[in-house]
């Protein structure tokens, strides 16, 4: 049996405006045969020798930690020589107190003349304050119904009966005699 897949050759196998379709589901196939033909060769290969798989493994053990270095000798001071200290020389006296300066008298006052207002010509300014008036009441539209529009209604239909057959007369009752004519 030979399996046959649409392909952009074989229009005929292929309905119309399924072109690009058919060529996605041939690139996925070809993408999955690839990948079935690796996964057998892998599984096929033999299994890695055990140095090749050591090498593979990461090294998870933890590095030894280096030893700690050894402190240096710690140097002996060698002994600083004590000056000779010499007496201190004798303090001066201390100097006599002086007087305190008298204190400055405080400074006088600087006048400072002020102006005369200059008679007013012209009356004062009137200020004109303009007070805004509260906006209008906003009045809301009347809701617009959303009716359909009517349906017009076709006109009733006649539909006409079929002709009743007339019912068979009845006789008519005797009518009474004429009264007779005066002579």
């Amino acid at each position: 049996m030979t399996l046959v897949l649409p392909t952009l050759d074989t229009p005929d196998l292929d309905p119309p405006g399924r072109g690009r379709w058919t060529a996605s589901l041939c690139a996925v196939l070809a993408l999955h045969a690839a990948a079935a033909a690796g996964l057998a060769t892998w599984h096929a290969s033999p299994p890695p020798t055990p140095e090749a798989a050591e090498a593979i493994m990461l090294d998870m053990t933890p590095a030894p930690t280096p030893p700690a270095p050894e402190p240096a000798p710690e140097p002996v001071p060698e002994p600083v020589p004590q000056p000779v200290v010499e007496p201190p020389p004798p303090e001066p006296p201390p100097p006599e107190p002086t007087p305190p300066d008298p204190e400055p008298p405080p400074p006088e006052p600087i006048p400072v003349p002020i102006p005369e207002p200059l008679p007013l010509t012209e009356p004062p300014p009137v200020a004109e304050v303009e007070v805004p008036l509260p906006p209008p009441p906003k009045v809301k539209p009347k809701p617009v119904e959303h009716r359909p529009p009517p349906v017009k209604e076709p006109p009733p239909r006649r539909v006409e009966a079929p002709p009743v057959p007339a019912a068979p007369a009845t006789p008519a009752p005797p009518a009474a005699p004429a009264p007779a004519a005066a002579p």
